[in-house]
Formats: structure tokens, sequence, C-alpha cells
């Protein structure tokens, strides 16, 4: 089964099943033996490892928590984006007064390309990184011209903060396909618990409406017949 063949074995929300698994684990364990001597798999360790899972299940990050990690980067992203914006426009005016009319030496800060990159946060850190380049090659002309030494050092700390951002942003977004299928197939790992109890109770409580209420699954109003038998062949 490939990764976008998973999902969800149950028909409510994770903290719901997750939610019942607890409260019925805690009523497996005061019948334990009760289940023990119907069947030996439910002998220990089969509530730690119940209890294990649920507790696996409880810690995975959900989705919802993966959606706010890439939305707090996005967000910084989007502020870095500006700020290097306001930076590059500085850059602009500063450069054109320490070299007026030289085109050339505009051009090897990358001013011409500053429209293409302003939406681009790709190419917006390489020309920050390119205009550190060139500012440090000859600062004094600009520091002269009112373009500060912290300004030109914020080019290169810039270029750097928007690249890491990024590349948190982009390990998100691939990571979060992965972490999504990790989560289901341990939340099903612990309904699985849940559904050889019911399975089990209907059995040994057939008689008793009480407990095979107590042992139902999450999205049952009602207690469950026990399931017809197959007919063969099928």
């Amino acid at each position: 089964m490939s990764n976008n063949d998973i999902h969800r074995n149950y028909n409510v929300s994770d903290p719901e099943m997750l939610q019942h698994s607890r409260v019925t684990k805690s009523i497996f364990i005061e019948d334990k033996e009760t289940f023990a001597q119907f069947d030996a798999d439910f002998a220990d360790p089969f509530a730690d490892n119940w209890g294990e899972a649920i507790s696996l299940g409880e810690t995975l990050a959900g989705d919802s928590q993966q959606l706010s990690r890439l939305r707090e980067k996005t967000e910084a992203i989007v502020n870095l984006v500006s700020e290097a914006e306001s930076l590059m426009k500085d850059l602009k005016y500063y450069l054109e007064k320490a070299y007026p009319g030289q085109k050339s030496t505009w051009a090897r800060f990358g001013f011409g390309e500053f429209r293409k990159v302003r939406k681009n946060q790709e190419k917006m850190v390489r020309a920050l990184a390119l205009a550190y380049l060139a500012a440090s090659e000859t600062p004094d002309n600009l520091t002269a011209a009112g373009f500060t030494q912290e300004k030109i050092d914020r080019l290169n700390s810039l270029s750097n903060e928007l690249a890491s951002a990024d590349t948190e942003q982009e390990k998100i977004k691939k990571l979060r396909p992965d972490k999504t299928v990790e989560r289901i197939k341990v939340l099903n790992d612990c309904y699985e618990y849940l559904k050889k109890v019911h399975k089990a109770s209907i059995r040994i409580f057939e008689d008793n409406k009480t407990k095979l209420e107590q042992y139902k699954l999450p999205y049952e109003n009602h207690v469950v017949k026990e399931p017809e038998e197959e007919t063969a062949g099928t």
C-alpha cells in the first residue's frame, strides 16, 4: 500500500477517537482478567502497549500544527522580503548618489534586476548576496554617500536569514505529507486496540448490555450486534 492509499479506519475526529480509546482502556483494565481468560492475547502487556499507542497518537503533531508552523514560516518570509525591498530601495538611492550616471557600476550591484526579484524570495536571496559582495568591494564610497556599514552588513545577514527561512518553509511543505501519513498509521494502530476489545466484548459480555455499551466503538450510538458469519466462498 502506497502512502497515497493511507486513510483513517474510523469515522470520528482524531481527538474523539483518542479520548474514546483512553476511556475504554481504563474500563478494560478493570476487566483485564476476564478478557485474558477468554483470549490470552489480552494478557499483559496488551494494556501497556495500548497505552503507548494512545500516548504516541497524542504526541505526534497533527496536521493543524503543521499548517500553523507553515504559516509562521510564511509570515517570517513576508516580513524579511518586505525588509529586503526597503533595504534595496535605500541601496538604489545611495548607489545613484555615490556613482552618478555610472550604469556599469550600478549593474555590479544588480541594479537592473531589482524589479524582477522583488516578488521572488529565491531571487531576492541572490540579489542581496550580490549587492553585499559589490558593496564590500568599495564600502567607503557608499558609506560616504549615506548608506551605512550597518546597512551593508544587513545585506549579507538578511540574505542568509531569508535563505534559511525559505529552506525551512520548503522543508515543512515536503515533510507535511509524511508526517500526516505517520500520524494516521499510529492512530489506526490505536484504533485496532479498540476494535479487538470491542469484538471480544461481544462474546464475553453477550448477556450484559451495560458492558456491551461500555465497549462500543466511538461512532456507534447503539450496541452493535454480533456480525453475521461470512458465507463460504466470499
